[in-house]
């Protein structure tokens, strides 16, 4: 008879702080975010996005100017095989 009085009892206490955590965390997902507050944020997020596409951009140039050289050093040993050849012959 304690038994069932003892596990009603425990049912009974467990939902209510089950209802109360919810109740918690519901509180919590309700508050609003000020606008300023999302300003804020939004601004922070436009400039590390200037950030980016700038650092994005010098990448870019730097690969094409090694590109460049490389095409440069390709075509002058190139040439060089060909002399060292035409020599050789």
């Amino acid at each position: 008879m304690w038994e069932i009085i003892g596990g009603c009892f425990g049912g009974v206490v467990t939902v209510g702080i089950l209802w109360k955590m919810f109740d918690i965390v519901f509180k919590q997902l309700d508050q609003k975010v000020s606008k300023e507050t999302w300003r804020e944020h939004c601004k922070r997020m436009d400039q590390l996005l200037e950030s980016g596409n700038r650092e994005f951009q010098r990448t870019r140039e730097a690969l094409e100017k090694q590109g460049d050289l490389l095409g440069d050093l390709s075509q002058d040993i190139t040439e060089i095989k060909t002399t060292l050849n035409g020599k050789r012959e």
